[in-house]
């Protein structure tokens, strides 16, 4: 079974088409990018990790990512300081 939801407006007009090209087209690429990326995790280049931290920083890094995910952490510590 597959359900979609959609976050819109109440007067939002979807184009001709919209419904079949989600469930035809759009929903089975997902499908197989998602199969692709479970086989890549079970590889053995896999390196485990939430997040690809390329050292040479080479543009395919996520190192931003990282920085936000740490900035954040930061500010809930600092928040859990002044409860």
């Amino acid at each position: 079974t597959r359900f979609g939801h959609w976050l819109v407006t109440d007067n939002t007009v979807f184009p001709d088409g919209f419904n079949d090209y989600m469930n035809d087209v759009l929903f089975s690429e997902d499908i197989s990018l998602c199969e692709s990326v479970q086989q890549g995790l079970r590889s053995q280049s896999y390196n485990n990790g939430p997040i690809m931290i390329d050292p040479k920083h080479s543009g395919i890094s996520e190192i931003g990512v990282q920085h936000f995910h740490a900035l954040v952490q930061k500010a809930l510590a600092n928040d859990d300081e002044n409860i």
